[in-house]
């Protein structure tokens, strides 16, 4: 996929991946409800978080930026907030998505991996959280 702007050309691309291992990544942004859901090949993200919410409580519902022991180093931890509200519903993976991206923006990425724990709480969660960061990274050209 490539963009245009005005002055430049900026190309890039989305691809899916089956691990957090994968290489060519500058950083993480990890969209979930609760980082209980960190399990099998996440579960390498599950303790650096949980340290740094031992450390400061307003992780878990802020949000924050670890080093993680991956090869893209770092995790940008996005919470959705609750789901289970009956006023909750699937634009919460897309407003964490977007301010994930944002964040990860600013600590200085510049090819994140996008990635949401396995939930069953809405069916199109996965798509709803992809174009919630592809949002965020939208630049009008006015």
């Amino acid at each position: 996929m490539t963009a245009h702007t005005a002055s430049s050309r900026i190309s890039f691309e989305v691809r899916p991946e089956t691990s957090v291992l994968a290489e060519g990544y500058d950083g993480i942004i990890l969209v979930t409800d609760s980082l209980d859901k960190l399990k099998g090949t996440l579960d390498v993200l599950l303790t650096p978080l949980q340290a740094l919410a031992e450390f400061d409580e307003s992780v878990v519902k802020d949000g924050a930026c670890a080093r993680v022991d991956v090869p893209a180093n770092r995790v940008v931890y996005a919470p959705t907030g609750p789901l289970n509200r009956d006023y909750d519903d699937v634009r919460r993976f897309a407003d964490a998505a977007a301010s994930g991206i944002k964040r990860g923006l600013k600590a200085g990425m510049k090819s994140p991996l996008l990635v949401r724990a396995q939930d069953q709480s809405f069916p199109h969660a996965d798509l709803v959280t992809l174009l919630g960061a592809l949002h965020a990274l939208y630049v009008p050209l006015e």
